[in-house]
């Protein structure tokens, strides 16, 4: 890999930083307007819009319709150091996070958002230049051919679907490092870094089945079975249930909600007159939802049900009378240590530095208890 060229948004972005790390705008303050920032990078219209969108998905900025950029906290920092690696070496230092064009731009206080603000840290902290790089779903050939010539040492490939496999594929064709982030695709062997779901399911199914439960439900969202098995809470979930006998007594063991469905479609399972006595949705943003439907209202937790999660619950009004929920969580920072390391031994010469699985801890709260009476049913 040679050494790289750096176009005209690369170098406006550079000046950018520069101006970011000297304190030139401090944290809360608006940028100028882009019309006044064009004249004083020397650069388009569209090449500003592209620096402060860049800016905004390295935490730099943060961007607002019809408003002028905001600078964000602890930027000064930040900047310095994304700053200092590119100009020491930057064929040797730069690392592409790569987030799937649906997902961007990232939200602060999701899984997704909070992992990779941690893992663009710890990168910088280790001396990498981690920079966040929208992966499009479409032309993804024209994607690596583009993305190979900008002159990053590797790239992590965070939370992506299968619709985004072209542009691994050819990356490992052409022998690009690559490290996997909270995914792995057994056919295509490359090292992965996930959370242990797998097995927080099983220990969350347990914790329910201890305190009497025996007519449990997963809610979640149809997935990609292209991925392996122990990426998947409800593998060990539905695990659990055949190997403990409770699946015979559960009526609803797994409920599926449709992918892009807001409306939360899960009435069948608090209609229905044997409905379980407790329910753990895949993700932080169903419990969420359930949790904001004024037609759920009626239900007492953990008095009628009791509700878990797993992963952090989105800030946001609660229509759903709920103490704190019960929730499998994964420590971001140890995500981002094991993968960095993984990383860092790619860019060292080491093209599989093995695998790493994330433990995920379970926080009981009072979101849960014994079920009441006669709905405890005993195998």
């Amino acid at each position: 890999m040679g050494k790289p060229h750096k176009d005209v948004a690369d170098r406006v972005f550079e000046e950018l930083l520069g101006q970011l790390a000297t304190g030139h705008w401090l944290p809360g303050e608006r940028l100028p307007p882009v019309r006044r920032l064009e004249a004083m990078f020397h650069t388009s219209h569209l090449t500003m819009l592209k620096v402060l969108r860049h800016a905004a998905d390295q935490r730099l900025v943060s961007i607002e319709p019809r408003r002028a950029a905001t600078v964000r906290e602890g930027v000064v920092e930040r900047a310095a150091r994304l700053l200092a690696v590119r100009q020491a070496d930057l064929h040797n230092r730069r690392l592409a996070v790569l987030i799937p064009d649906r997902y961007l731009p990232l939200q602060p206080n999701n899984v997704l958002g909070i992992t990779v603000n941690v893992l663009v840290d710890e990168a910088l902290r280790r001396g990498l230049a981690a920079e966040v790089v929208q992966w499009p779903l479409l032309d993804q050939v024209s994607f690596v051919q583009r993305f190979t010539a900008q002159g990053y040492a590797a790239a992590l490939a965070v939370s992506f679907l299968s619709g985004y496999l072209t542009t691994l594929h050819l990356l490992k064709e052409q022998k690009f490092p690559v490290l996997l982030v909270m995914r792995q695709v057994p056919s295509l062997d490359l090292p992965w870094v996930i959370p242990d779901s797998y097995g927080a399911a099983q220990h969350m199914a347990k914790v329910l089945a201890d305190l009497g439960h025996r007519n449990l439900c997963m809610v979640g969202r149809a997935h990609d079975t292209l991925f392996s098995r122990f990426d998947f809470q409800h593998d060990g979930w539905m695990d659990y249930l055949k190997e403990s006998g409770l699946i015979r007594t559960c009526s609803f063991p797994f409920y599926y909600v449709r992918l892009y469905d807001n409306d939360l479609f899960i009435d069948p399972i608090f209609d229905h007159p044997n409905g379980p006595t407790a329910v753990v949705f895949e993700g932080g943003t169903l419990c969420a939802d359930f949790l904001g439907k004024k037609r759920f209202a009626h239900l007492r937790i953990p008095q009628d049900v009791s509700i878990c999660s797993f992963n952090w619950m989105p800030a946001g009004p609660r229509e759903v009378a709920a103490p704190p929920i019960t929730a499998a969580t994964f420590d971001p920072a140890e995500m981002a240590r094991a993968t960095i390391a993984s990383v860092e031994a790619m860019i060292a010469g080491h093209r599989d530095p093995g695998n790493a699985t994330v433990p995920m801890t379970l926080h009981v709260t009072d979101s849960i208890a014994p079920p009441m009476g006669d709905q405890v049913h005993i195998l």
